[in-house]
Order: structure tokens, then C-alpha cells, then sequence
């Protein structure tokens, strides 16, 4: 899964790093300070924010396998309608995505965190959604800073965090323009 040269991120520390060597379990690694250290390969994730593109969904078949939550058993991404505006909101905590975190690796929850964010910004240009409010948490903030990666890439749409008295600094919300 990681190979030398590949820059990463921390599960539990701001920053990135670039793999020097791996050895078993352990990578010995070069972080964004220029520190060399040694590392538990379970501690870092991959980072796909330099490739993101709309279509690409990289998921590995053994993490779709019966983890996907029904979209009946996700009662947390709602659709709301007011004034003639449509506003979906989209909960990519990764409990609500999965049915079990056993066997799920840091990485493959945030591929499946981002193949869902695609997938349901995919929908919500296609249905001209207004607003999207994607709540991702606040935590170390690697999938605040991916997501927010793969908005940058997007056209005729603005984000910004989303109403600090209703979601705290843990949402980011997408407004679409499809007239830009």
C-alpha cells in the first residue's frame, strides 16, 4: 500500500511526511520539518489530494465488501427545502458510513469518506442542489484539508466553513453556481 517516496499524513498529528524506507511494520520516514524518524505504518495515511479528479473513486473491493450502510440506515444526510432552495447535508463521520470499523486501515476510511463526498457532490450538481453541507469534524483536520483539495479542483461552485453556531468549525459548506 505505501511505498518509498510517497508523502503521507499523520492518523494522529498535523503535518506530512515522505517515506525514506519501509521495514515490516515500521517506516522510517522524513517529516515536513526535516526530521528523520521511525514510525508504525498504521500511524500514517495515504494522501490522494494532488489526484483527485470527480470520476476517480478508489476504493479497494475488500472495504465495499458489506461495510456500506444502506442508504435507508444513514438517517444522517438529509435533504431540507426552504424558500425555494435546496440544501442537502452530507455526515462523513465514518461510522455513518460503514457498518464496522474492524479491518478498516486510516486510509480506507478516508477513501471511503472521499469516494462518498464525490459520489454525493456528483448527485447534488445533477439535481441543482443549492447548498451542500459536508460535515467531515473537526479532529486532526486531514479530511477537512482533502476534501477541501478536491472542492479547489471544482468549477462553478464557492465553500467555506459552514455556520460556527450549528456545526461548530466542523462542516464546510459548498454553494453551486451552475450560471458562473
Amino acid at each position: 500500500m505505501f511505498r518509498v517516496g510517497q508523502e503521507v499524513g499523520f492518523l494522529k498529528e498535523k503535518g506530512t511526511a515522505t517515506i525514506l524506507e519501509i521495514t515490516g511494520k515500521k517506516a522510517r520516514i522524513e517529516d515536513s520539518d526535516g526530521f528523520e524518524r521511525v514510525v508504525d505504518l498504521n500511524e500514517l495515511i495515504q494522501l490522494h489530494s494532488t489526484s483527485f479528479g470527480i470520476e476517480e473513486d478508489i476504493i479497494d473491493p475488500e472495504v465495499q465488501k458489506g461495510l456500506i450502510k444502506s442508504r435507508l440506515e444513514r438517517k444522517r444526510d438529509i435533504s431540507r427545502q426552504h424558500q425555494g432552495i435546496i440544501e442537502w447535508e452530507l455526515d462523513l463521520h465514518i461510522e455513518e458510513l460503514v457498518e464496522s470499523l474492524s479491518g478498516l486501515s486510516s486510509t480506507d476510511m478516508l477513501l471511503r469518506q472521499m469516494a462518498t463526498l464525490k459520489a454525493r457532490f456528483r448527485k447534488a450538481k445533477d439535481h441543482r442542489v443549492n447548498k451542500l453541507i459536508v460535515i467531515h469534524g473537526v479532529g486532526e483536520g486531514v479530511l477537512k484539508n482533502e476534501i477541501r483539495s478536491f472542492l479547489s479542483k471544482q468549477e462553478q461552485i464557492e465553500f467555506f466553513d459552514a455556520d460556527f453556531s450549528k456545526y461548530g468549525s466542523g462542516a464546510t459548506e459548498v454553494v453551486f453556481h451552475p450560471n458562473w
